[in-house]
């Protein structure tokens, strides 16, 4: 027994890392102690039962523990190995490849480790590892503040003068009416008019700076800047979010399960998806390899299916004043679930159906999204008076015309993509500058001279076509 007590500690640390790593890198708030008990017991079980099977297969618990420990590390690894594999599948012209090539890779280092298990050296390193990287990650947590309450000291003294909640919803690929009816012959609820009607700014003409989502988001939120080569975007790392934290805002999310843009547990408020997972969970699976076959169906069947819910739940809940909360959703983007009558309807996953089958069903998204928006708006506005509110779009639509991953696009391409939604309330001292907004990365600086910050941050001045 006591030949086995490395074993069993090297397969309770394996299972134990994933969640000390998200710790590590978020803080206290990301893992909740009850979701965190019950996700490292049944690793902990579900890790110590693959050891004993596999002692059947090569006879001695050590040898099981030697493949199984490694392994688990392995699987709760695949995050940080996406940049890697990301770049490599790039270079053999591969598209979405990663998981592929992560199979292969874990194949290959399981059958290595089950040919060399026999071997002392690779026993010794094989059982060490996942102790050291459960000591790695909580000399980190703690380094980090990992183990106390983020954002728990005093603030600062406020930078920006007024003391309103902001609220921004961004709705992925949500198109200027007129566009729509211009490029597509499509006739949508009158967004425009609709907004003017609440008290809202619509500026005549904004542009996007880039094409995609998370460029895009980042150019927002980044005043101008969009990730580099190999760089991962993040809400909570933006200027944007870090402004208004330094000027005494708690921050808060709309936690969507799509992409990168869910609550990473630095939000002082989450309002997440009912997709009977909750964010820790979310968190978990995003470190394996089950997660990019699982996102867009997490995601279509949560945001896109209960959109009007979701964005009551954001409206009816009370924020800690002053409060900047950020909200990304799918609609009206692909895939569709929404009828004619805003019934939610079929179990399509496919974000890249644009086509012009999808016209009419694009249509359907849109006035479902305008239509719960304009309520959430309301009730806002009743619960809240002074908040600033903006309603946006990251991209237009690709339905006719598209443009290349990378490089220039087409002028036609460009008139249907690049034109988005934009509708500010806010102040009415604030109106003359909300109208003059024609290029999205300068809504900030726009909302911050609002809020009479001293100097709103510059930005780039002209779109960005190459990304």
């Amino acid at each position: 027994m006591r030949r086995n007590i490395l074993p069993i500690g090297a397969v309770i640390t394996a299972a134990l890392w994933p969640i000390a790593d998200i710790l590590a890198a978020n803080g206290a708030a990301a893992v909740p102690p009850k979701e965190g008990f019950e996700w490292a017991l049944g690793l902990i079980v579900a890790g110590l039962i693959a050891a004993a099977a596999v002692t059947f297969l090569v006879g001695t618990f050590r040898r099981g523990a030697t493949i199984v420990a490694p392994l688990m590390v392995c699987f709760f690894g695949y995050a940080a190995l996406e940049p890697l594999l990301g770049k490599l599948v790039g270079l053999m012209g591969l598209h979405n490849g990663r998981p592929f090539l992560y199979a292969v890779v874990f194949g290959a280092f399981a059958i290595w480790l089950l040919k060399s298990s026999t071997q002392a050296l690779t026993q010794r390193w094989a059982l060490m590892a996942p102790i050291a990287f459960l000591a790695s990650s909580c000399v980190l947590a703690a380094l980090a503040g990992g183990w106390t309450t983020p954002h728990a000291v005093a603030r600062e003294m406020p930078k920006l003068s007024a003391s309103g909640n902001v609220y921004h919803f961004l709705f992925d690929g949500l198109a200027r009416p007129e566009v729509l009816k211009s490029k597509l012959d499509l006739t949508v609820i009158d967004s425009n008019a609709a907004f003017s009607r609440l008290g809202f700014v619509v500026p005549e003409h904004v542009v996007a700076a880039y094409p995609w989502t998370t460029e895009s988001v980042s150019s927002i939120l980044n005043l101008g800047a969009a990730p580099g080569p190999g760089e991962k975007f993040r809400v909570e790392s933006s200027a944007v979010v870090q402004e208004f934290r330094r000027s005494g805002y708690h921050y808060g999310r709309y936690g969507e399960v799509f992409a990168s843009l869910v609550c990473s547990g630095d939000e002082d408020v989450c309002v997440s998806t009912k997709s009977g997972l909750s964010e820790f969970d979310t968190t978990m699976l995003r470190r394996t390899p089950i997660y990019p076959a699982v996102r867009r169906r997490l995601a279509s069947s949560t945001s896109s299916r209960t959109l009007p819910s979701n964005l009551r739940r954001i409206a009816e809940t009370r924020l800690p004043q002053p409060t900047y909360f950020f909200s990304y959703m799918v609609p009206p983007h692909p895939p569709y679930f929404f009828s004619k009558a805003c019934k939610a309807e079929g179990n399509n996953s496919d974000f890249r159906t644009w086509g012009k089958v999808g016209i009419e069903r694009y249509g359907y998204a849109y006035n479902c999204t305008i239509s719960a928006m304009l309520r959430a708006a309301k009730t806002i506005e009743q619960r809240d008076p002074t908040a600033i509110i903006i309603v946006s779009g990251d991209h237009g639509t690709m339905f006719k015309h598209a443009g290349p991953a990378r490089g220039a696009w087409p002028i036609a391409a460009r008139e249907e993509r690049f034109p988005v939604f934009l509708a500010i309330r806010g102040p009415a001292r604030c109106h003359l500058s909300f109208a003059h907004i024609t290029y999205l990365p300068k809504l900030y600086p726009a909302v911050f001279a609002c809020l009479q910050r001293p100097s709103a941050p510059r930005t780039t001045s002209s779109p960005n076509v190459s990304s």
